[in-house]
């Protein structure tokens, strides 16, 4: 019996979408062209953590992780059939790791891993100015209307 024939996937690549938010403001938002196990979430997780100590300092707050989340997908898997996984540490993004393997074993094409970070302040300063004397934060709505037109039928 001849042995099975295994892919080789190191020369393929995939698209990274990368976003860290702390509360509404992205703190990192970019996106990678990357071979099978290039990405190095523990240096990607210092430096996300360095940035955000940083700019926490300088604001005068601290900061808390709140979620982290891969979504995989690729040409030709509906939305409802991409991957989803919880991404809280290294051990998180070896299991996304594993979706990619499999989607370009299976010959999957285009693959996109978009990877969120969210994290929220936290222990915000006082302001000496209370909140009367702040003008009102305006609210927008957008309502966004889907026109489809299609041919009519008479039946007789």
């Amino acid at each position: 019996m001849a042995p099975e024939y295994v892919k080789d996937i190191s020369n393929e690549t995939y698209t990274l979408h990368k976003s860290v938010m702390l509360g509404d403001t992205a703190i990192v938002s970019d996106t990678d062209f990357l071979k099978y196990e290039e990405f190095d979430f523990r240096q990607f997780e210092t430096h996300n953590i360095r940035k955000l100590h940083d700019m926490s300092e300088k604001a005068g707050h601290s900061f808390e992780y709140v979620s982290g989340t891969a979504t995989i997908s690729a040409k030709g898997v509906r939305v409802c059939d991409s991957i989803v996984i919880t991404v809280e540490d290294n051990f998180g993004w070896k299991k996304v790791e594993k979706g990619i393997e499999r989607y370009m074993l299976s010959n999957k094409k285009e693959i996109i891993v978009k990877l969120s970070i969210m994290y929220t302040k936290t222990g915000e300063p006082d302001s000496d100015s209370s909140e009367d004397d702040k003008p009102p934060k305006k609210k927008v709505i957008a309502l966004v209307l889907l026109l489809i037109s299609g041919s009519k039928k008479s039946y007789r």
